[in-house]
Protein backbone atom coordinates (compact mmCIF):
# COMPACT_ATOMS: atom_id res chain seq x y z
CA UNK A 1 0.00 0.00 0.00
CA UNK A 2 1.53 3.63 -1.01
CA UNK A 3 2.03 5.91 1.53
CA UNK A 4 0.23 9.24 1.98
CA UNK A 5 2.38 12.64 0.56
CA UNK A 6 1.54 15.17 2.90
CA UNK A 7 2.29 19.18 2.03
CA UNK A 8 3.79 21.93 4.46
CA UNK A 9 -0.51 22.92 5.13
CA UNK A 10 -3.01 20.26 4.98
CA UNK A 11 -6.45 20.14 5.41
CA UNK A 12 -7.59 17.95 8.63
CA UNK A 13 -10.72 16.54 10.10
CA UNK A 14 -11.38 16.87 13.73
CA UNK A 15 -13.81 13.79 15.04
CA UNK A 16 -15.90 15.47 17.36
CA UNK A 17 -19.17 14.19 18.82
CA UNK A 18 -21.80 16.74 18.71
CA UNK A 19 -24.98 17.60 21.11
CA UNK A 20 -27.05 14.77 19.87
CA UNK A 21 -24.01 11.93 20.48
CA UNK A 22 -23.25 11.90 16.46
CA UNK A 23 -19.86 11.66 15.24
CA UNK A 24 -18.71 15.12 13.00
CA UNK A 25 -15.86 15.90 11.37
CA UNK A 26 -14.46 19.76 11.63
CA UNK A 27 -12.36 20.56 8.62
CA UNK A 28 -9.25 22.42 9.94
CA UNK A 29 -6.05 24.06 8.01
CA UNK A 30 -3.07 22.88 10.39
CA UNK A 31 0.55 23.21 9.48
CA UNK A 32 2.83 19.93 9.64
CA UNK A 33 5.96 20.26 11.45
CA UNK A 34 8.70 17.63 11.07
CA UNK A 35 10.63 19.32 13.82
CA UNK A 36 7.87 19.12 16.31
CA UNK A 37 8.22 15.96 18.22
CA UNK A 38 4.40 16.84 19.49
CA UNK A 39 1.23 18.10 17.84
CA UNK A 40 -0.49 20.95 19.08
CA UNK A 41 -3.88 21.98 19.37
CA UNK A 42 -5.23 25.90 19.84
CA UNK A 43 -7.32 26.92 23.39
CA UNK A 44 -10.00 28.23 21.00
CA UNK A 45 -10.36 25.00 19.14
CA UNK A 46 -10.37 23.07 22.49
CA UNK A 47 -12.93 25.66 23.19
CA UNK A 48 -15.58 25.80 20.49
CA UNK A 49 -15.50 22.09 19.62
CA UNK A 50 -16.06 20.92 23.64
CA UNK A 51 -12.49 18.60 23.49
CA UNK A 52 -10.99 16.67 26.36
CA UNK A 53 -10.92 16.10 28.76
CA UNK A 54 -7.23 17.17 29.80
CA UNK A 55 -5.70 13.72 29.97
CA UNK A 56 -1.88 15.71 31.81
CA UNK A 57 -0.32 17.99 31.76
CA UNK A 58 3.53 18.32 29.95
CA UNK A 59 6.09 21.22 29.72
CA UNK A 60 7.00 21.91 26.36
CA UNK A 61 10.22 23.60 25.03
CA UNK A 62 9.49 25.90 21.91
CA UNK A 63 11.20 29.41 20.65
CA UNK A 64 9.56 30.97 23.33
CA UNK A 65 10.77 28.99 26.01
CA UNK A 66 9.51 26.83 28.59
CA UNK A 67 5.92 26.31 29.13
CA UNK A 68 3.65 24.32 31.33
CA UNK A 69 0.48 23.07 28.77
CA UNK A 70 -2.58 20.35 29.06
CA UNK A 71 -2.81 17.51 26.64
CA UNK A 72 -5.55 16.12 25.66
CA UNK A 73 -6.11 13.02 23.18
CA UNK A 74 -8.76 13.84 19.97
CA UNK A 75 -8.93 11.38 16.51
CA UNK A 76 -8.58 13.53 13.52
CA UNK A 77 -8.62 12.43 9.99
CA UNK A 78 -5.50 13.08 7.76
CA UNK A 79 -5.93 11.89 3.84
CA UNK A 80 -8.46 9.50 5.04
CA UNK A 81 -7.09 8.08 8.13
CA UNK A 82 -8.40 8.24 11.39
CA UNK A 83 -5.71 8.59 13.98
CA UNK A 84 -6.02 9.23 17.71
CA UNK A 85 -3.19 11.34 19.28
CA UNK A 86 -2.16 13.33 21.83
CA UNK A 87 -2.31 16.96 21.21
CA UNK A 88 -0.85 19.71 23.28
CA UNK A 89 -3.38 22.31 24.43
CA UNK A 90 -1.38 26.10 23.15
CA UNK A 91 -2.12 29.57 22.72
CA UNK A 92 -2.19 30.09 18.96
CA UNK A 93 -3.69 33.59 18.40
CA UNK A 94 -0.46 35.07 17.12
CA UNK A 95 -0.83 31.62 14.69
CA UNK A 96 -1.63 31.94 10.96
CA UNK A 97 -2.98 28.10 11.99
CA UNK A 98 -4.62 26.29 14.75
CA UNK A 99 -3.31 23.12 14.94
CA UNK A 100 0.14 22.28 14.62
CA UNK A 101 0.90 18.58 12.92
CA UNK A 102 4.02 17.04 14.43
CA UNK A 103 6.08 13.79 14.46
CA UNK A 104 3.24 12.24 16.41
CA UNK A 105 1.00 12.12 13.98
CA UNK A 106 3.22 12.03 11.40
CA UNK A 107 4.13 8.61 12.46
CA UNK A 108 0.90 6.70 13.70
CA UNK A 109 -0.31 7.67 9.89
CA UNK A 110 2.92 6.61 8.33
CA UNK A 111 2.89 9.73 6.55
CA UNK A 112 5.49 11.21 3.82
CA UNK A 113 5.99 14.70 3.22
CA UNK A 114 6.39 16.68 0.20
CA UNK A 115 7.18 20.40 1.28
CA UNK A 116 6.31 21.36 -3.09
CA UNK A 117 3.18 19.64 -2.71
CA UNK A 118 0.56 22.06 -2.89
CA UNK A 119 -2.52 22.02 -0.87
Amino acid sequence: MARKILGIIETIGIIRRDSDGKLKSVKVRAKVDTGASRSSISKVLVKKYNLGPVRKTTIIKSAMGREKREVIKITVKVKGKRIKAFFNVANRKHMKYNMLIGKNVLKLGKFLIDPLKQY
